[in-house]
């Protein structure tokens, strides 16, 4: 009976151990796929905190061209925006270049694809962690 128990107790940690150890492999696609629905919620979130033209649904702007944030705003609030601004700018081209690598399979000329993958996955989790 503690034979059966202590085999028991050793499959349990065994089968544990094997589930926290596992690394899930994403395709490319898969990736892709993960960049573009992180990048559109958090631009959906973005554009929350701003006035919008209800029938379009594009930003309204001031004289100077920049778009109008809701009144009320906090500024902790106004440092995210500009950092996440940033980063959606600089992060757009780069997954829509990882994006027709992973449909296509083909690259624009002098691209190194896991240069790519690397600054657009890093740059999506800063979007998650802006503050």
């Amino acid at each position: 009976m503690l034979k059966r128990k202590v085999i028991f107790v050793l499959l349990a940690v065994a089968l544990l151990m094997g589930c926290a150890t596992v690394n899930v492999q994403l395709t490319k696609q898969d990736l892709a796929d993960w960049m573009l629905s992180i990048y559109n919620a958090q631009y959906a979130d973005y554009k929350t905190w701003f006035v919008t033209d209800p029938a379009t649904g594009e930003f309204k702007l001031d004289a100077q061209g920049n778009a109008i944030l809701k009144p009320g705003t906090p500024p902790a609030q106004v440092a995210i925006l500009q950092k996440k601004k940033a980063i959606f700018k600089e992060v757009w081209p780069l997954i829509l270049t990882y994006a027709e690598y992973a449909k296509t399979g083909t690259v624009p000329a002098g691209t190194v694809i896991g240069e790519v993958e690397a600054r657009a996955v890093t740059l999506v989790n800063d979007l998650i962690r802006a503050k």
